[in-house]
């Protein structure tokens, strides 16, 4: 016996079986594997061959894209891969920066200057001497002062949340230091760390000889000592957002 007859005009009922959630969750990863894929080769191509001479096909070819659009899909253009790459990147350093300093308040609520920079700084030493991650400390060193319309990495390298951590305590455990000056000295600490990274990154992946676990235990040691004490100096008679003397004007001799 046959069922009732669907009456004219009433909506058919669908043949299609409800979406699978696990199948969504695989496609999601897939996608982002796939971002991820994209951003890695060209972190290492832009790294080692310099933006300027990699072509998004050259990042499809080496990355194993069939799609020849896929960059095109998933970022935009050359400049706007870049970016993706520093969004990437940040992220990263913002989680192990700040779990640094989570660990190192466990231990003591005011923490030393050169507790605290060295705390950050080895948060972040993994991407140095990580064989897949080194060379994104090569190209934050060539990049980080990429300029784009819309996007500055260096501006939002001074937003993140460990910066501004770093920048209080400093403030704390220095009560003689005014915080515009520390600070510019942060400001000056990011540019020190960037450069010292992607040469530190070159020597220990790229340079004959390799610079060895014992020296390089050696100059992070001097480097975050180097550091703590820019940081810590007296302040100079005119600090940030006081006003300097005027030099005084040169005196004209009458003809």
């Amino acid at each position: 016996m046959t069922g009732a007859r669907r009456p004219r005009g009433a909506p058919r009922q669908s043949a299609t079986r409800p979406p699978n959630p696990r199948l969504g969750r695989s496609n999601a990863e897939q996608t982002q594997q796939t971002r991820e894929t994209l951003l890695r080769v060209a972190e290492r191509l832009f790294a080692t061959r310099g933006i300027h001479d990699v072509m998004v096909k050259d990042v499809n070819e080496a990355a194993g894209q069939k799609n020849k659009s896929a960059i095109h899909y998933h970022f935009g253009g050359k400049g706007d891969l870049l970016i993706a790459i520093f969004a990437f990147r940040f992220e990263q350093t913002e989680a192990a920066a700040n779990e640094a300093l989570d660990r190192l308040l466990e231990q003591t609520p005011a923490p030393s200057p050169h507790a605290v920079i060295e705390a950050v700084w080895r948060a972040i030493i993994p991407f140095v001497e990580s064989p897949k991650d080194w060379y994104w400390a090569r190209l934050a060193a060539a990049n980080m002062f990429y300029v784009n319309v819309a996007y500055e990495p260096f501006v939002h390298a001074m937003a993140m949340r460990w910066v501004k951590r770093v920048i209080a305590l400093l403030v704390q455990a220095c009560p003689g230091l005014p915080e515009p000056l520390v600070t510019m000295r942060v400001r000056n600490f990011l540019f020190f760390l960037t450069a010292l990274n992607g040469e530190w990154a070159r020597r220990l992946h790229v340079a004959r000889p390799r610079l060895s676990a014992h020296e390089f235990r050696a100059i992070f040691a001097d480097a975050v000592a180097s550091t703590t004490a820019m940081l810590t100096a007296p302040a100079q008679e005119s600090a940030p957002g006081e006003q300097a003397p005027r030099p005084p004007t040169p005196r004209r001799d009458r003809a």
